[in-house]
């Protein structure tokens, strides 16, 4: 097995459990709300971090996708690979969507717009090509 497939996988849990982390209240990044806010989601308007139920099903989901990428990597199937390569879609039309003009405007807060510029939207790219390398080495 390459390191590709552990690499994601470990990839994914952990951004899924800081997902649940902030869910339950972690304090961090920022000082304060508004910090967190700013640094994480960047949106204009948005003046609060999610609840704990939209903190979940992105954990969740998250999970759900390492967990096919585990399932294709031991047991590759026609089934796992269409849900990797579907999760690989979102994770590089999030990552292409950084440098568009609309993504610009839905999220120009600071410091979320540089650090989506600088690392969430190229380890959305990374994961996105990650899921494609493992749904089709796998079944090679």
């Amino acid at each position: 097995m390459s390191i590709v497939a552990p690499t994601v996988i470990v990839t994914l849990a952990a951004i899924a459990l800081l997902h649940l982390a902030w869910g339950l209240g972690l304090p961090w990044p920022g000082a304060d709300e508004a910090q967190r806010v700013a640094t994480v989601i960047g949106m204009r308007g948005v003046t609060r971090m999610p609840s704990l139920i939209p903190c979940l099903v992105v954990c969740v989901a998250l999970l759900a996708v390492a967990a096919l990428a585990w399932w294709q990597v031991k047991a590759p199937g026609l089934l796992p690979q269409l849900a990797l390569l579907a999760a690989a879609c979102v994770f590089l039309v999030r990552g292409a969507a950084v440098w568009t003009p609309f993504w610009r405007a839905l999220a120009p807060q600071q410091p979320f717009a540089r650090l989506d510029m600088l690392v969430y939207g190229p380890l959305c790219l990374a994961l996105g090509a990650g899921l494609v390398f493992i749904a089709l080495k796998a079944r090679a």
